[in-house]
């Protein structure tokens, strides 16, 4: 097995291990910022939306019942028995900086979740690009990814990772592709940190891949966002 896919196999643990340790659907309710489930929700009917780097679809599957008239697709360089599909769910295996299955101008919204520090410096110019053809004229992209407060909770610990991006960082990228932006910002949640201490004990006895550092990231609002529209 190789560095990348221990780190994915041990990623997409902790994607399943966090919400059945605290409770599936509140704790997918405070994971995300409420500009993009405002968003979500008022897509047309039939929208087409990507998640790119989806792992296991948890994040499909909330959005889904935000709307679920809508069409959501994922991709991922890896994926496992876990990947969570169905009728207006579908996942593929693609990797962004080198292929892309779908059509041009395709989505109406593209999301991307803690992917962008981990491309090579010399590959996060046409991975922008290849994830913004795929959106439609007048359509969204959604960015989360840790800044630079992240250094302080062991960014450079995991091997996987190239460098962090500052918000203003994400931005003149998006500037260059022809993308306005709408709204960006960091994100916390007082109640999750309420739990800490009950994680904390929980993770004395489970071994679990995420550990402490969920709640680290809360304290000091270290997962940036960044929201976008394709001009």
């Amino acid at each position: 097995m190789t560095l990348y896919d221990n780190y994915f196999e041990q990623l997409q643990k902790s994607f399943m291990s966090l919400p059945r340790s605290l409770g599936r659907n509140w704790l997918k309710t405070h994971q995300h910022p409420k500009c993009i489930y405002d968003l979500i929700a008022k897509l047309p009917k039939g929208a087409q939306v990507l998640d790119v780097g989806c792992g296991p679809g948890n994040t499909l599957t909330l959005f889904q019942k935000i709307h679920p008239g809508v069409n959501f697709w994922g991709t991922d360089l890896y994926l496992s028995k876990q990947n969570e599909t169905n009728d207006s769910i579908q996942i593929v295996q693609a990797d962004f900086t080198n292929n892309i299955p779908f059509k041009k101008e395709s989505f109406d919204l593209v999301t991307c979740y803690f992917v962008l520090e981990h491309i090579e410096t010399k590959d996060i110019d046409k991975f922008c690009n290849n994830l913004l053809s795929v959106i439609k004229p007048g359509g969204h992209i959604f960015l989360v990814f840790p800044n630079e407060r992240s250094l302080l909770l062991g960014f450079y610990d995991d091997p996987t990772h190239i460098r962090p991006y500052s918000v203003d960082a994400v931005n003149k990228l998006m500037i260059q592709n022809n993308v306005n932006h709408v709204k960006s910002g960091f994100d916390r949640s007082f109640k999750i940190l309420l739990l800490s201490p009950f994680y904390h004990l929980l993770s004395i006895f489970k071994k679990d891949p995420a550990k402490i550092n969920f709640f680290l990231i809360h304290l000091v609002g270290a997962n940036s966002f960044y929201l976008g529209r394709k001009i």
